[in-house]
């Protein structure tokens, strides 16, 4: 992944956290940390996803 992309990834994924968090929805630690992961390219959506369905 280009820098541009990583760029483009982090400012989406910050965009999509902001969006619920102004719905009322908040993110336990563990949720930010998975995004985190999304947002620096160290995990895909897919992967991510997986993780999210495993948590409580």
């Amino acid at each position: 992944m280009t820098n541009n992309e990583l760029r483009e990834l982090r400012k989406n994924v910050i965009s999509v956290m902001k969006s619920f968090e102004l719905e009322g929805f908040v993110y336990t630690e563990e949720e930010k940390r998975v995004f985190d992961k999304i947002a620096s390219g160290e995990i895909s959506t897919a992967q991510a996803r997986e993780i999210f369905k495993r948590m409580p």
